[in-house]
């Protein structure tokens, strides 16, 4: 299974899976801590399963988006 975030256009390649689905079918439950780091909207998308969809407490969800489209300088 090819795992893609997908381009820069939020496309995943043909017969790819994208992040949040791939994370979806990991199926991670409550607990623990989470460290999502990427692309802006890969990590957004990524944090909302991980709190909204398997009840993981938002505090323990660590994110760092790298970078984004149109944007230099995210540190």
């Amino acid at each position: 299974m090819p795992l893609a975030g997908g381009d820069r256009l939020g496309r995943v390649p043909r017969g790819g899976t994208s992040l949040p689905d791939a994370v979806r079918r990991l199926a991670p439950g409550p607990g623990g801590i989470a460290y999502v780091a990427g692309e802006a909207r890969d990590v957004q998308a990524v944090r909302r399963v991980l709190v909204q969809e398997a009840g993981r407490d938002r505090r323990a969800v660590l994110t760092k988006p790298f970078w984004t489209p149109g944007k230099k300088g995210m540190d």
